[in-house]
């Protein structure tokens, strides 16, 4: 078409280039991220974008989250624990095997003498005197 020293409309090139202060730059963490390392993130960043954050930890990433540059938290995925079945001692029970062993007082069942029952009833339902 012409002369790109041409005054006037300069003609695009041919191929977009993004100008330097467009471009994305990778940030620490998402370089470390790309190494498959930890993320560090700040308090503030997390506040604003949790979901975001929930959502990388979902996919298996972990964050840590840091305060003033100090780590204070860390976020792994969650994995659900193993249960293992609770087994126990197969024994069978033989009737008469404790015999002899255990006593029972006779009284075991029959009511309260009256002066321990009126302490049990007086501070749980007091009386009525009507």
């Amino acid at each position: 078409m012409g002369s790109p020293y041409r005054r006037g409309r300069r003609q695009r090139p041919s191929t977009p280039v993004t100008p330097a202060h467009q471009r994305q730059r990778l940030t620490r963490s998402q370089l470390w991220a790309t190494l498959g390392c930890m993320t560090e993130v700040s308090t503030r960043a997390v506040k604003m974008h949790l979901s975001r954050w929930l959502a990388r930890v979902a996919a298996g990433e972990e964050v840590v989250i840091s305060k003033g540059g100090k780590p204070v938290a860390k976020l792994v995925p969650y994995v659900e624990p193993v249960k293992k079945p609770v087994t126990k001692p197969v024994t069978k029970r033989i009737p008469g095997e404790y015999a002899g062993k255990i006593w029972i007082a006779p009284d075991f069942d029959d009511p309260l003498p009256d002066d321990m029952l009126a302490a049990f009833e007086d501070d749980v339902y007091p009386k009525d005197e009507t």
